[in-house]
């Protein structure tokens, strides 16, 4: 995980963080289409807010690898179903919360960060397994819980360039 514990900053997953300006909040579709719409929208927010470029790009890249996988493996059963996306811009950082009601994370913990093996032969190397250390590396201050039926994921993207 670069040197970086995910840990739990929140009180609650629950809560919005104390003094959060700029809520922006989508319940977004469970499919791909629901997908790319919950991502055009989030970057216009914030352009909207004049974020710098590569900020920009650090959240697309994040925010895809977590919306896919709510859709990919939390509700990968469910159809005709939705989450919700919030954002809160704080500070020096945006602090991100996805909520669904879909299968929790193996184990109700967040998955390890390693990258898949690429030590193997060229017609073995993975299709996958890249988009969550990508994501990691990128978010900072995250926190998975699981409360009864529902999953929630917060973390914050800083908005100083890397």
């Amino acid at each position: 995980m670069n040197g970086r514990q995910a840990k739990a900053i929140f009180l609650s997953p629950d809560d919005p963080p104390p003094s959060a300006t700029d809520l922006f909040a989508l319940n977004v579709a469970a499919t791909p289409a629901g997908v790319r719409n919950a991502l055009l929208q989030t970057i216009g927010h914030l352009k909207n807010l004049g974020v710098a470029p590569a900020v920009l790009s650090d959240t697309e890249l994040v925010l895809a690898e977590v919306l896919n996988n709510i859709v990919e493996h939390a509700l990968v059963a469910k159809t005709d179903t939705s989450f919700s996306l919030q954002l809160w811009h704080r500070g020096t950082q945006l602090e991100f919360m996805t909520q669904d009601s879909g299968k929790p994370m193996p184990n109700h913990m967040l998955p390890a960060a390693g990258m898949p093996n690429l030590n193997v032969k060229r017609a073995d190397l993975p299709e996958g397994g890249f988009g969550w250390p990508i994501f990691l590396t990128l978010a900072q201050n995250i926190c998975y819980r699981r409360a009864g039926r529902t999953n929630a994921l917060r973390f914050d993207i800083p908005l100083a360039a890397r």
